[in-house]
């Protein structure tokens, strides 16, 4: 299975937390998700609603997560060619693996698959491109012992 989602990669916040107290004085952690992390999650969760698998995956599977990141404007028009060209790669943020962990959070929201546990290979790669976007391929592993 290969999605493609015209959408800008976005990695996955941590959840904040609150302390909240009873009129008894009773107090709590609440964690929260903030606004902006909430609308990113529906609005990738819309997006790969329109692939969904009939049923989730039930075996061991494979998921290679390729994020395009937009070029920024500040480059001169040379290191914007060379960015492209895929000889400079994106260290700044996000960070690939809050990446990875968002759109796999979704995924499994989704019902692509029951659990993060059947995920036995991973492959994840951040790139530049003119044109910002995330590549989700998704295939079973055999586990067949030769």
């Amino acid at each position: 299975m290969w999605i493609r989602l015209w959408t800008k990669p976005f990695g996955q916040q941590r959840a904040r937390a609150m302390i909240m107290r009873s009129k008894s004085g009773k107090s709590w952690v609440h964690h929260y998700y903030t606004k902006q992390q909430q609308r990113r999650d529906r609005v990738i969760e819309k997006l790969l609603l329109k692939y969904q698998p009939i049923k989730p995956l039930l075996c061991p599977l494979g998921i290679r997560i390729d994020a395009y990141m937009k070029v920024p404007k500040s480059y001169s028009r040379k290191r914007r060619e060379f960015c492209l060209s895929n000889a400079e790669l994106p260290v700044k943020p996000p960070d690939l693996d809050n990446i990875v962990k968002g759109f796999l959070d979704r995924l499994q929201k989704c019902g692509y698959f029951k659990d993060d546990k059947q995920i036995v290979a991973l492959h994840a790669t951040k790139r530049y491109s003119s044109k910002p976007r995330v590549e989700i391929e998704i295939w079973e592993v055999n586990n067949a012992v030769q």
